[in-house]
């Protein structure tokens, strides 16, 4: 049966477009909109060429009951911070133990996600998960004649934790050189690794309203420095404690909070805003489909360290004030904390005194604003496309045939 529906595919391959698989797990923020950033690349770029499909992998290969448990961990995790620190230390000094005991613990994953690899093989398979590039190696492996290429992205844009390092990979992005050296340091081979900048939306920079136009549509005063602050999707952590202190601080600005699926910070911050903040326009939201928007209107963005939402942030020109991180987000932090793109803000008073600064010294802003412009960072998704466009055109013939 295995033989038979691979030899189906053979035969149909020269009579289709080349199928690219851009597999994402939406537990975490970047392994999502990495993977949309990409996906929407590759449309753009190759509207005839190439047939790109995308998937919340382990849900849509039906491994549903791990899904749940393994999201449900991720909003655990955001929660218990201290724990990740000392996990996050440990799997990376047990190197390819840690790899080893993810194929245990998600076995329900790792089974399914093999068995509908082997009915549905891609031409080419682009991961921004490591749990999915180990579904897809093991799949290679118990059935040879799937010869696709594995891509994996590295969603830690300035490290690499032991997660990450499968050595079956064909191809494996970073976004640093930090977190290629890293990559090296744990055993991945140097020819594997491309170097590309992180992956954002194209929607971020294709907006056509004027930031006078979206404040008057949000409510917002034009004339007012806007502060955006954002926890990702889950709107857990230190946001829950700091939001509701800004918003009665009676900050002279615009404050934007975006709560995400908590809904009690939702509405504690409703309350709050019925009563009155006095010198602030306050605008708190659940969750938002519009951050391309938000991030635009603002002037300075509150954040999670996360890099998806930071680099969002920075690509247009925002300075990030930070005021939570998990662990495997540090590196991230300090790379734009050491260049003065960022500043470490997790209390009310340190928070409330920068924007004091942003406020009150347009030099200081001005400064911020040209340190981001000589950093000369860039959306790097097109360029991730047009690589995994010359995988699909160059990986050997005698793979898909």
């Amino acid at each position: 049966m295995v033989k038979s529906s691979v030899e189906t595919w053979r035969k149909k391959i020269e009579n289709r477009k080349t199928r690219i698989l851009v597999a994402m797990i939406e537990a975490g923020g970047a392994h999502k909109t990495t993977a949309v950033a990409v996906a929407e690349a590759l449309v753009k770029l190759f509207p005839e060429k190439y047939h790109t499909e995308i998937y919340d992998f382990c849900y849509h290969v039906g491994a549903v009951d791990f899904d749940l448990k393994h999201k449900a961990q991720w909003d655990f995790y955001l929660a218990h911070k201290s724990i990740v620190r000392i996990g996050y230390h440990f799997q990376n000094s047990m190197g390819s133990i840690t790899r080893q005991y993810l194929k245990t613990w998600g076995k329900e994953f790792f089974e399914k996600g093999v068995q509908w690899l082997r009915d549905n093989p891609p031409d080419v398979f682009f991961t921004t998960h490591f749990l999915s590039a180990g579904v897809a190696l093991d799949a290679k492996k118990l059935y040879p004649e799937l010869r696709f290429p594995v891509v994996l992205f590295n969603c830690e844009p300035h490290d690499t934790s032991a997660l990450w390092v499968w050595k079956g990979v064909d191809y494996f992005i970073c976004s640093s050189i930090t977190a290629a050296n890293l990559a090296i340091l744990k055993g991945m081979k140097k020819e594997k690794i491309r170097i590309f900048e992180f992956p954002v939306r194209e929607i971020f920079f294709t907006g056509t309203k004027t930031r006078e136009q979206l404040c008057r549509e949000l409510g917002l005063d034009p004339s007012k420095r806007t502060l955006l602050m954002s926890a990702g999707g889950q709107g857990r952590g230190a946001i829950e404690s700091i939001a509701p202190e800004i918003a009665e601080s009676n900050l002279d600005i615009n404050l934007i909070v975006v709560c995400g699926k908590n809904d009690d910070l939702f509405e504690r911050l409703d309350k709050i805003r019925k009563k009155g903040t006095g010198k602030t326009h306050f605008l708190p939201i659940g969750f938002a489909n519009n951050m391309n928007e938000l991030v635009f209107v603002s002037d300075v963005m509150a954040t999670k360290a996360g890099p998806a939402s930071s680099y969002e942030a920075i690509y247009l020109g925002k300075p990030l004030a930070f005021i939570d991180f998990v662990e495997n987000e540090k590196a991230t932090m300090r790379f734009f904390i050491d260049n003065g793109l960022g500043f470490q803000t997790e209390t009310r008073k340190k928070l409330v005194h920068f924007m004091h600064r942003v406020t009150e010294s347009p030099e200081f802003y001005a400064k911020l604003s040209r340190r981001i412009k000589r950093m000369c960072l860039r959306n790097g998704s097109e360029d991730i496309a047009r690589f995994i466009g010359a995988v699909a055109e160059n990986w050997p013939h005698e793979h898909r045939e």
